[in-house]
C-alpha cells in the first residue's frame, strides 16, 4: 500500500500518531512536497487538500484543493502563504491509475501543529563620548546614527536589533578674568591670586568631559612711597607732594572739600595734578587743606595714598626805621632790633636805603626770636635802614 511523506522546508515528515509539532516564524512562507506513490509508467490521478486547521474544519473550507496527475513517482509541490499559529493539515484523498485502479494511501492525512513566533525586535539607545567608540555587529562605530543587525532568536526567527547611537562631544570653555591685587579668584574650589592659566575637567550635561580653562590676570597697582603726611609752606611760596607707585598709568590728586574728595586741576594754585608730583603755591586760604592721590593702572585697578595736610604761615615783612645817628667813617654803630611774629623765620636780610654814600653790611647777631643787634658801617648820616625776613 502506497505511503506518502511530506517535506516541509527541507524536513521530511511521515505519518505519525498525533501529528507533528513544528516551530514556525510569523510572516515566513513554507513549501511542502508529497512523494512516495509509485505506479511505474502509468499516469496517476489523485487529489490533495490542505487545511488551515484540522481536516474538515472551518467554514471557509481547505486552504486549497488540487488535482495530482503524474507519471511515475507521485510528486506534488506547493508553497503556502504565511502560516498562522495552530493546526495545519494535509489530506491526500486517493490515487487512481490509468486502468482505473485506485488505492488509499497509508497515512492519507497528516496534521502539523505550528508554534508560530513573531520575529523579535530590540532597540538599543546608546550614547558615548568622543573619542570613544561603540562595537556593534562586529563594527567599531564612532559616528552618530541608526544601525541595524539581524540575528536569530531562541525560536529560530529573525531578531532585528536597532542601535540608535549618539556620539556626544566633550565641551571646552575658556574664561578670561582680570582681578586687582590683593583680591583672589575662586575657580574649581580653589582661590588664585597670581597671573596664570588654570584648568578644570568637569562633566557636561551629556555626561562627557567639560574642560574649563581659566586665563587669570592679576593687576598689581601699589603705592611704594607715600607722599609726606604734612607739608608746611610760607604764604606765596611753592612746594610739592610726590608719590611712587608700581603698575600705575594715571595719577589723580584730590583735595578734601566739605567732606568730599574733589579732583584737582592745573592752574595758578596747582600744577602736576595728573602726575606723580603735585605742585602747590601756598595761600593762607589753603591752610589746613588735606590732599591725597589715587593711582590707577590696567583694568581700573587702583591704590589710594595716605592723607597729607598743608600748613600755610603768613609771609613776614617788617620795616624798621632808625633814628638818625652820628658816627664817623669806620665807626661801628649798634642798632637795637625788636621784632615780632618770628614763627617760621629761618634768617634775616638787611636792605639799607640811604641818601648819601653807601653803607656796607657787617652782620647781625640774633638773640632768640624777640630781638637782636644789627651792626652796619657807612659813610653818611641820616641814612634809613630797612630790615626784611
Amino acid at each position: 500500500q502506497p505511503v506518502f511523506t511530506v517535506d516541509l522546508n527541507g524536513t521530511t515528515f511521515g505519518a505519525q500518531a498525533g501529528g507533528h509539532a513544528v516551530s514556525a516564524c510569523n510572516n515566513n512562507n513554507y513549501s511542502f512536497t508529497l512523494a512516495g506513490v509509485s505506479a511505474g509508467t502509468l499516469p496517476l490521478v489523485g487529489s490533495i487538500r490542505v487545511w488551515d486547521g484540522a481536516i474538515g474544519t472551518g467554514t471557509a473550507g481547505p486552504m486549497f484543493t488540487d488535482t495530482i496527475n503524474s507519471i511515475g513517482d507521485l510528486i506534488y509541490a506547493a508553497t503556502s502563504g504565511s502560516v498562522n499559529a495552530g493546526t495545519w493539515s494535509v489530506e491526500f484523498l486517493s490515487v487512481t491509475d490509468a486502468n482505473g485502479c485506485s488505492a488509499d494511501l497509508t497515512g492519507g492525512s497528516m496534521n502539523f501543529t505550528f508554534n508560530v513566533s513573531d520575529p523579535s525586535a530590540t532597540t538599543i539607545n546608546q550614547s558615548i563620548c568622543a573619542p570613544n567608540s561603540y562595537t556593534f555587529d562586529g563594527q567599531t562605530l564612532t559616528t552618530s546614527g541608526t544601525y541595524m543587525d539581524t540575528l536569530t532568536n531562541a525560536a529560530g526567527c529573525d531578531s532585528v536589533i536597532t542601535l540608535n547611537l549618539t556620539v556626544n562631544q566633550p565641551s571646552a570653555t575658556t574664561i578670561t578674568q582680570t582681578i586687582c591685587a590683593p583680591n583672589s579668584y575662586s575657580f574649581n574650589g580653589q582661590s588664585y591670586n597670581a597671573t596664570g592659566t588654570y584648568t578644570a575637567t568637569l562633566t557636561n550635561a551629556a555626561g562627557c568631559d567639560s574642560v574649563i580653562t581659566l586665563n587669570l590676570t592679576v593687576v598689581d597697582v601699589q603705592i611704594t612711597q607715600e607722599p609726606s603726611s604734612s607739608l608746611s609752606l610760607v604764604e606765596g611760596t611753592t612746594g610739592s607732594l610726590s608719590v611712587t607707585a608700581t603698575g600705575a598709568t594715571t595719577y589723580e590728586w584730590q583735595v578734601l572739600l566739605s567732606g568730599t574728595w574733589t579732583s584737582l586741576s592745573n592752574g595758578a594754585t596747582y600744577s602736576g595734578a595728573t602726575t606723580s608730583a603735585l605742585g602747590i603755591t601756598a595761600a593762607l586760604s589753603l591752610n589746613g587743606f588735606q590732599y591725597r592721590v589715587v593711582v590707577t593702572g590696567a583694568a581700573g585697578c587702583s591704590d589710594t595714598s595716605q592723607t597729607s595736610t598743608l600748613t600755610v604761615t603768613p609771609a613776614l615783612s617788617r620795616v624798621i626805621r632808625i633814628d638818625a645817628l652820628t658816627a664817623c667813617i669806620g665807626d661801628t654803630i649798634d642798632v637795637p632790633l625788636e621784632a615780632e611774629d618770628f614763627v617760621g623765620v629761618s634768617g634775616l636780610s638787611l636792605v639799607i636805603d640811604y641818601d648819601g654814600q653807601s653803607l656796607s653790611y657787617q652782620g647781625y647777631t640774633s638773640v632768640g626770636l624777640n630781638g637782636g643787634t644789627l651792626s652796619v658801617q657807612g659813610s653818611a648820616t641820616g641814612s634809613q635802614v630797612r630790615l626784611g625776613w
